[in-house]
């Protein structure tokens, strides 16, 4: 059994959000309904699907083994007895196909109830998967995002995640994202003084060295972001228009790029959420 499995058993960490009380919960690597609820609501929501074949018992017995060997762990959030999210992360290199180092852990889906989006859940499971991470000695989390999927970009880089690859062979390309843990506290920059004093602005054709220290780049031109990543940016956040409403020029999403060497692991975007 995974070292962490009597810890995760007894942590429940409980946070009232309005009226109602959620519940975040590892699961048990010993309890089979527990890792059927986590399932049936990744199936349900469309996340997972099962192997040709396969019915949601033999996926459970899988997934069991594959945690009572150290090698994925899950957690859900809960209201009552009902399942609203679920997160997992996967520990050991080659678990699902994917390949990583062995100090790194693979945070592999975030998944919110529709109706309980923009509550803060999605924050409070990558927060867990960190705490899994940390437990199982690793020193970062890494994961690769499609590029059309703003609202995990926009979660992941929000929490410190940097947009630091870009794979365009997959379709849709994928961006690879990392976080090294054991941050010191933040240093918080006001996305909208930046954009007001001129100081972040739009970039729409050539990347090289006389570009300014941080850009903003449209995640959906690949070819920029893969031109930025080489001219050593890392993705640090994703700008919406509800950051900067009175802003016309951000009528769309945009990465906010920084160079490496003015980046410290500490720095992140101040936002409304």
């Amino acid at each position: 059994m995974a070292k962490s499995a009597p810890e995760n058993r007894l942590r429940i960490q409980r946070i009232e959000t309005g009226s109602q009380e959620y519940q975040v919960i590892p699961v048990d690597p010993e309890d089979k309904n527990a890792i059927a609820a986590y399932y049936g609501f990744e199936l349900k929501h469309g996340f997972s699907t099962l192997s040709h074949g396969d019915s949601l018992a033999d996926m459970v017995s899988h997934r069991q083994s594959q945690m009572c060997r150290g090698e994925l762990a899950a957690a859900i959030i809960r209201v009552g007895e009902e399942v609203v999210a679920t997160a997992e992360i996967l520990l050991k290199s080659g678990t699902k196909g994917h390949r990583f180092a062995d100090n790194e852990a693979r945070t592999s889906g975030v998944l919110v109830q529709p109706d309980k989006q923009g509550l803060g859940l999605g924050k409070l499971m990558t927060t867990e998967q960190e705490r899994i991470a940390e437990n199982a000695g690793k020193t970062a989390m890494v994961s690769a995002i499609d590029q059309a999927n703003n609202s995990s970009l926009r979660l992941h880089l929000g929490v410190g995640f940097r947009l630091d690859g870009c794979d365009d062979r997959k379709v849709p390309p994928e961006f690879h994202i990392r976080k090294n843990l054991e941050r010191k506290p933040s240093v918080k920059k006001n996305l909208a003084d930046e954009r007001a004093t001129g100081r972040l602005n739009i970039v729409t054709d050539q990347i090289d060295d006389s570009s300014p220290d941080q850009i903003l780049v449209d995640p959906l031109n690949t070819a920029l972001v893969k031109q930025a990543l080489e001219q050593g940016y890392k993705g640090v956040f994703l700008l919406t228009r509800k950051d900067v409403p009175d802003d016309s020029e951000i009528d769309r999403n945009f990465v906010v790029f920084v160079k490496a060497e003015n980046l410290s692991e500490e720095q992140s975007q101040e936002t409304q959420d």
